[in-house]
């Protein structure tokens, strides 16, 4: 059932939608003018913010349908920087700015209340109280490679070791904590993570880790699948022409 429908007079670049029924959209002119727009269920514009000079990169609505947090990047002087915005739509001015100089973010959201994870290629970053940046870990010489969240809580992030195209090193964390680190040795195609497990899919199989980073169980995986998902106490393989439990 589409429960709303509107066309913009403007390309969009992005958008997200909340757990309220709001969403929001991101929006760029043919002059390069990028703006931010947030709707209420119903439709009707809540919020509107012009971003000049920046590129809106990802968005995401917090569960109480109040605030918003919009990635943006900017180039200056041959260089990317990236700035992390917190809007709160019953406000003129945002709440809160970050600056991420020299990287680009890519992943911005809400993981639990007012509480915000920011991620870029250099590194992760996690805001408390839409305010204040409790910590931030950085991926030092290796290059980002895959990021699951579908957890609302936790986090896996995948990187290449410096100066390797398949040797993939996954970071899972809790919040505003990093719980435990698996070298998985070879190339790694996805990986996902729940409040249980993680598993990582690799050219011919699937490894399933516990959560002190032990692996639990292995499986056969063809070399045609392209994702995996673990679900409570079941991991389902994505192939071109099936789905495999």
């Amino acid at each position: 059932k589409v429960v709303s429908e509107m066309k913009l007079d403007n390309k969009i670049t992005c958008g997200a939608i909340g757990e309220k029924g709001n969403f929001a959209v991101s929006s760029i002119t043919s002059n390069n003018q990028t703006f931010f727009t947030a709707y209420d269920k119903s439709g009707e514009e809540i919020f509107k913010w012009n971003f000049s000079d920046e590129l809106v990169t990802c968005i995401d609505l917090s569960s109480d349908g109040k605030y918003a947090v919009v990635g943006a990047i900017k180039s200056t002087d041959a260089e990317t920087d990236s700035k992390v915005y917190v809007f709160r739509f019953d406000s003129e001015e945002y709440v809160s700015c970050f600056d991420f100089n020299r990287s680009v973010v890519v992943s911005v959201r809400y993981v639990k209340s007012h509480d915000i994870e920011v991620i870029t290629e250099k590194g992760r970053a996690y805001i408390t109280d839409n305010t204040t940046k409790a910590s931030e870990t950085d991926f030092g010489s290796n290059t980002l490679h895959d990021i699951d969240h579908i957890d609302e809580r936790y986090t896996a992030i995948s990187t290449l070791k410096y100066g390797s195209d398949s040797n993939v090193i996954v970071d899972v964390f809790d919040g505003d904590k990093k719980i435990y680190t698996v070298d998985v040795g070879s190339s790694a195609k996805a990986v996902s993570v729940n409040e249980r497990y993680m598993a990582v899919l690799t050219d011919s199989k699937v490894t399933v880790y516990n959560k002190k980073g032990e692996v639990k169980a292995e499986m056969s995986a063809d070399v045609s699948a392209s994702d995996v998902i673990v679900s409570n106490k079941k991991v389902y393989i994505i192939t071109p022409v099936e789905i495999i439990c």
